[in-house]
This record gives C-alpha cells, structure tokens and sequence, in this order.
C-alpha cells in the first residue's frame, strides 16, 4: 500500500498542498535568515505554476486529473529549481 492510501484521500490532499506551501516558505526563511542570497527569491515567480496542480489534487478523484497533477509538479519543480540557480548564478 502507498502512502497515499494509507493516510487517506482527505489527509494526503492536505499534505500535497502543505508540502507545496512548506517549499515557498523554505525559501523565504533562506533568503530572510542569510543563508541563501536575495536573487533566489526569484524562485517566487514559480508560485503561479504550482496553483493547477494544487486545484488538481483538491479537487479531482480521477486517475487521470491526478496524473496531470503530477506532470504539473514535476513542472514546477523543474521551474523553481531552474529559476533559485539562475538566482544563484547572478547572485
């Protein structure tokens, strides 16, 4: 069993969009505490793509809207990555 399965459909929503508001803050925390520099606060303009897959996980049971789901969070992981080393780099 997955842990999906195991937690529940209404906890494992809870915990996708917790992850995914955890993540942002993370990085605010970085930038605010010094460790990462101001530039990687471009990692913020990635905020907008995670909102489809969030909606996604709120609201579709279906497998194929969760699938879409997990390609958009793959996006998005690719964005904030791409977008916190071009940050880095310029920084």
């Amino acid at each position: 069993r997955t842990l999906a399965v195991i937690m529940g459909r209404d906890r494992t929503r809870a915990y996708y969009v917790t992850l995914l508001v955890l993540a942002f803050v993370t990085l605010g925390l970085g930038i605010i505490l010094g460790p990462l520099p101001e530039w990687a606060s471009l990692g913020f303009v990635t905020v907008p793509l995670a909102l489809p897959p969030a909606r996604s996980i709120m609201t579709r049971v279906d497998g194929p809207g969760l699938i879409a789901a997990l390609g958009g969070t793959a996006r998005l992981q690719l964005a904030v990555a791409l977008a916190i080393s071009v940050g880095l780099f310029v920084a």
